[in-house]
């Protein structure tokens, strides 16, 4: 290098060196010092011979287009020498162009784009041969030229991104759509300097050149900032998009989580263990060691609050992307495989807008179907090019809680992803994926992960006995005051602690049993009705809900009255109110008791379902009866703010699956016979006028369900069932969020659909929201009827999305929400 000497701009010298920082920290070390070695003549005897590559590959492209650049870079490099003295600067405005269109050499359609903005850079080089000279020691002028050489760099890192991201020829489309903004602002930023050089150059008055340049630096500072605030708005439309093609809701897991780990904070210090154990502690290294690990337990042992305390260390740290799903069955989607596949979609692309921008432009607005094989393929394409910056390894941490909580179908499938995974961990990928699994030892899984990392809580017994020991002293400090009057001192409380830590052994039955002494029949059946509520509705309900759903599982319209609170006061011992409100078993282990035949109770699956089917129909045909023209609207109405068909917005959305799942066809017990005379009452009442005509072939059935099959002989019945199949499949995303305005009236005609009977009942919640009084209701019980059913009135219209059943608080809240539904997209270039 040349050691030229003079006077040097400072500010000049610092803005090469920024650019320089910025480009050499997102190159590998390897083709840093190899840019260190390159020739501009290097650079040009490698594009020549590129293009006798392309030509004999049928693909040749004009090389000669780059001439201009290598010419105006040979005098720029003159020009900014001084600046460059005793630095590795220089040889970085040319040397990264030799690395880019080699690697891009392949893709012929991004070589192409390269090349073009290479040599539109070219013609936004002044003439430097002809003010070198002249203004070669000129401070300001130095000072202006270090600005072109971070434009340059900027775009070569720019470039370097594009082609050496893991699976860069998939992502180089849509991410170079986004960089053209950006782009344009560097050439409409080096055309304004070639203008003030001119300036500087012609100018008398030396203090004009220094306002102009001035007046540049803050237009280009504020030209960044609009595109990034550009960038960030599109980015944020297109990530608003995604998640409507996906119909995701992610209340339910936020909701899950927060309730597991509720448990850990209130309980400070019972879990720190956990981020001290050896095997973990090298899972959540961002290291490539210990990719995979087992955390297992059996019931009861913490395993879902131990992941949480692990969820919340990884992402206080930033050291990684954190990633996260939680199964139970309280909530069905959260244990369904494409819903597991959504969870885990959205979290990998959220806080990167180059995958957000590929995701939208090649599923969104190509109109691709959200198919588990697409879901399954794009989230190892993600993976693949996770890391914004190809030389340096991203880390993702992806937990996922209570795998056995799935059917074993599904354990399978989830597996099997997550293992291709952590194989997409090579030196040709930037991202490296680590899984941590939690869940029962199941003889499935013991099997599956006999020859993966494993953490057994089962030989953490002492750790887990001093936590507990932990806990329970907390608990029981609570009642100090109580205990003092009792004469209990302190070392009494933390001798019970550690007697309780040895004998926490979960006995539901002795606990079972004190519930359920010396209760007669119909407590008792309201007893196993309830916990059957809680172990298999399609997703957790609310007192008021599973009230109203107690009260219909006798099949009896007109019932009167719900069944009594105090029910829940009673099965409080096993069951839980989340923070929602709803209701849930206080372990998942309840729920695999209650169906052991050593259960006092002994829950059968077949007969709940049954129940659930004949409360879901028997609830809408009481719907049809209280809407009748001729009932009496106060009668109607004190029925409602009662809560008694509080069950109707889950019944309209889950009675069909109800029915279809149910073992109703093949008879057999009690309450399978009661659920086929009741769904025959509501098949007379809905196919009078559905006007149903033709038969279905046996393909047609097949696309309709394969389970309406088992309904063939019931005549009404499976009339009623294909056809609510054949309009539940009929309707798109489009056609069911129509952004209907809501009436504003309580009074609508008599129903004759399901769809009709929804309106009217959510027309007369609005209604009875909007008074101060009514007979027959007190303030406080008005009062508490708001605060229970205020989104029962604005449920979504879109099917299958969770939304459906839990609404919203007013229409516009509700109509925002169905917007994500909804694709019509606008341009966002």
């Amino acid at each position: 290098m040349s050691l030229r000497t003079g006077p040097i701009s400072m500010p000049g010298r610092r803005i090469i060196r920024e650019a320089f920082d910025g480009l050499q920290q997102t190159v590998s070390p390897v083709e840093a010092k190899d840019f260190q070695n390159t020739t501009l003549e290097d650079v040009q005897k490698a594009a020549l011979a590129i293009e006798n590559q392309l030509a004999a590959r049928k693909t040749l492209r004009n090389m000669r287009r780059l001439m201009p650049l290598f010419q105006g870079l040979e005098h720029y490099s003159q020009s900014i020498e001084v600046l460059c003295n005793g630095t590795p600067y220089l040889p970085w405005i040319w040397a990264p162009i030799k690395l880019i269109l080699t690697v891009a050499s392949d893709f012929v359609e991004a070589f192409e784009r390269i090349v073009t903005a290479y040599s539109q850079i070219a013609e936004s080089l002044p003439r430097m041969d002809m003010l070198n000279e002249a203004f070669r020691k000129n401070i300001q002028f130095q000072e202006t030229l270090a600005v072109f050489y971070s434009d340059i760099l900027n775009f070569h890192r720019h470039a370097y991104l594009f082609v050496r991201r893991s699976s860069w020829k998939i992502f180089f489309l849509t991410s170079w759509g986004r960089f053209q903004r950006r782009f344009d602002t560097i050439l409409a930023d080096m055309k304004a300097h070639e203008e003030l050089i001119d300036k500087t150059a012609n100018a008398v008055n030396i203090l004009e050149a220094s306002k102009m340049r001035e007046s540049l630096r803050d237009q280009r500072n504020e030209n960044l900032n609009d595109v990034a605030k550009q960038e960030d708005e599109v980015s944020a439309r297109q990530y608003q998009a995604i998640v409507g093609w996906l119909q995701i809701d992610d209340t339910d897991q936020q909701i899950i989580f927060d309730s597991i780990a509720s448990e850990a904070e209130k309980n400070e210090g019972t879990c720190n263990w956990i981020l001290k154990q050896p095997i973990l502690v090298s899972w959540m290294r961002t290291q490539s060691e210990t990719p995979f690990v087992w955390l297992q337990g059996h019931p009861g042992a913490g395993k879902s609050v131990l992941a949480t305390q692990i969820d919340a260390f990884l992402r206080s740290s930033h050291q990684s992307l954190v990633v996260r799903h939680f199964c139970t069955y309280s909530y069905g989607s959260s244990i369904q495989f494409d819903q597991i596949l959504r969870s885990l979609l959205i979290q990998l692309i959220r806080p990167n807008s180059d995958l957000i921008s590929y995701v939208y432009e090649e599923f969104v607005l190509a109109k691709q179907a959200a198919s588990i094989k697409s879901l399954s393929q794009l989230i190892r394409t993600i993976c693949e090019a996770i890391s914004p910056i190809p030389s340096k390894k991203k880390y993702v941490h992806i937990i996922l809680d209570g795998l056995d909580e799935c059917d074993i179908e599904k354990q399978g499938r989830i597996t099997n992803l997550l293992e291709t995974l952590v194989s997409l961990g090579s030196p040709a990928n930037s991202g490296v994926v680590k899984i941590l699994i939690s869940s029962r030892p199941t003889s499935f899984l013991l099997k599956r992960f006999r020859k993966r990392s494993t953490v057994s809580l089962a030989d953490e017994k002492g750790r887990i006995g001093e936590a507990i020991e932990n806990y329970a002293y907390q608990k029981l400090s609570l009642l100090d005051n109580r205990f003092s009057d009792l004469g209990i001192r302190d070392a009494d409380i933390k001798d019970l602690s550690h007697r309780v830590s040895l004998k926490s052994d979960g006995s539901y039955e002795r606990i079972l049993s004190q519930m359920i002494a010396r209760l007669d029949t119909r407590s008792l059946g309201r007893i196993k009705s309830l916990l059957g509520w809680v172990a298999f509705a399609r997703r957790p309900l609310t007192q008021v809900e599973c009230r109203s759903a107690m009260a219909f599982g006798q099949g009896v319209i007109e019932t009167p009255m719900m069944p009594p609170q105090y029910i829940f006061e009673m099965c409080m011992p096993l069951i839980q109110e989340n923070k929602d409100g709803t209701f849930s078993f206080i372990h998942v282990s309840v729920k695999d008791h209650l169906k052991s035949p050593e259960s006092t109770i002994g829950l059968i699956e077949a007969d709940a379902r049954c129940e659930h089917g004949v409360a879901s129909i028997t609830c809408l045909l009481a719907g049809f009866r209280v809407f009748d023209t001729a009932y009496d609207s106060n009668d109607r109405n004190l029925r409602i703010l009662r809560g008694i068909h509080g069950f109707h917005i889950y019944a309209t959305e889950y009675w069909l699956e109800d029915l279809l799942c149910s073992n109703a066809a093949f008879g057999g017990s009690e309450i399978a016979a009661l659920l086929c005379s009741t769904a025959r009452i509501l098949a007379d009442r809905l196919n009078a006028a559905s006007h149903l005509a033709g038969t279905s072939t046996e393909q047609e059935l097949r696309t309709l369900d394969d389970r309406l099959g088992n309904f063939a002989d019931q005549g009404a019945v499976y009339d009623m069932l294909r056809y609510a199949l054949m309009e539940r499949s009929a309707k798109t995303n489009s056609d069911q969020a129509k952004h209907e305005s809501f009436s504003a009236s309580h009074t609508r005609p008599e129903p004759q659909s399901l769809k009709d009977l929804l309106a009217c009942y959510q027309a007369s919640i609005r209604y009875l929201l909007s008074i101060s009084s009514f007979p027959g209701m007190t303030l406080g019980e008005l009062e508490k009827f708001k605060r229970e059913f205020r989104t029962a009135a604005f449920t979504c219209r879109v099917r299958n999305c969770p939304c459906a059943t839990k609404g919203f608080s007013d229409e516009k809240k509700l109509s925002e929400h169905e917007q994500r539904h909804v694709q019509r997209i606008s341009c966002t270039v």
